[in-house]
């Protein structure tokens, strides 16, 4: 599962998109980081024993540029996120919010150079991030070259692909399949 955003109640300034289908979640970094520790520990408490993996934002890298969440406003999050997990289930794993492949060149390393690999147990990757990327067989170079920097500087840290998906054109709507096939 997924711990991320804000609750719209507590970022007044940020910002929902009502044509995703979807309400209560703003794309903003937490205003009040004791909120965000409780809102993970009752989660976690939650569903502890029904969900084992916790996911820690989704692309911390990308919200750099998009939200100016930086790397030590990332780790802040990230280190109360482990404890209050580690609090709540001691058996839970910790998941760094995915990277693409963007985020895994200098991002994934300045992080596990500052120590960050002691915060999670797992790396999540999104190693393809071009039209039609699969067929070009970067996929298996790309994930070893982040498994070989994992090894290096957080040899106990796991790496694993959390996300997969490419594009089947170029999104104006010609050529591509369709979604509904």
């Amino acid at each position: 599962a997924r711990l991320g955003f804000s609750a719209l109640w507590s970022s007044p300034e940020g910002v929902m998109y009502p044509d995703a289908g979807w309400q209560g979640d703003a794309y903003q970094y937490p205003t009040d980081l004791k909120a965000w520790y409780y809102y993970v520990y009752e989660t976690v408490r939650r569903y502890k024993g029904r969900v084992k993996y916790w996911e820690v934002w989704d692309e911390p890298a990308k919200s750099q540029d998009d939200i100016g969440m930086t790397m030590a406003m990332y780790r802040r999050l990230l280190l109360l996120a482990h404890a209050a997990i580690r609090e709540a289930d001691p058996a839970a794993k910790i998941i760094m919010g995915t990277m693409s492949l963007d985020g895994t060149k200098g991002y994934l390393e300045a992080f596990l150079k500052e120590g960050g690999g002691d915060l999670v147990d797992i790396i999540g990757i999104d190693p393809v991030n071009s039209l039609l990327d699969p067929e070009i067989g970067a996929v298996n170079e790309r994930v070893r070259e982040v498994v070989e920097l994992v090894r290096t500087l957080s040899p106990k840290t796991q790496v694993w692909v959390t996300s997969m998906a490419w594009q089947t054109s170029d999104g104006s709507g010609d050529g591509g399949l369709p979604e509904s096939v």
